[in-house]
């Protein structure tokens, strides 16, 4: 009895580290750039550096989370997208001019 108790406990805990795995922010380097570069990078609000830029992302909850990217330059149109963990660490953005 005491047997069958302790592989359960085993069992049992092996089950929730799994599930904290599966919940455990996870961190992925993608690359921002834009045709012309130079352009002022943002990540949710944030001013993080000018195009080209590599950039670590976290997200605690990789499967559902976005972040928000946009991208300024002066004379050109501001660009907004969304950056799943899913999504290619390559990120470009075609910057139109401002007429």
């Amino acid at each position: 009895m005491k047997r069958k108790t302790a592989v359960s406990t085993v069992l049992a805990l092996l089950m929730v580290f799994a599930v904290l795995a599966c919940r455990a922010p996870k961190t992925k380097q993608i690359v921002i750039n834009s045709e012309p570069q130079g352009a002022t990078v943002f990540i949710d609000g944030e001013v993080v550096g000018q195009t080209p830029l590599k950039r670590d992302l976290t997200y605690k909850d990789y499967k559902s989370e976005r972040r928000v990217i946009i991208v300024k330059k002066k004379g050109y149109m501001p660009q907004q997208r969304y950056h799943y963990y899913s999504d290619s660490t390559n990120v470009l953005f075609q910057l139109d001019k401002m007429e």
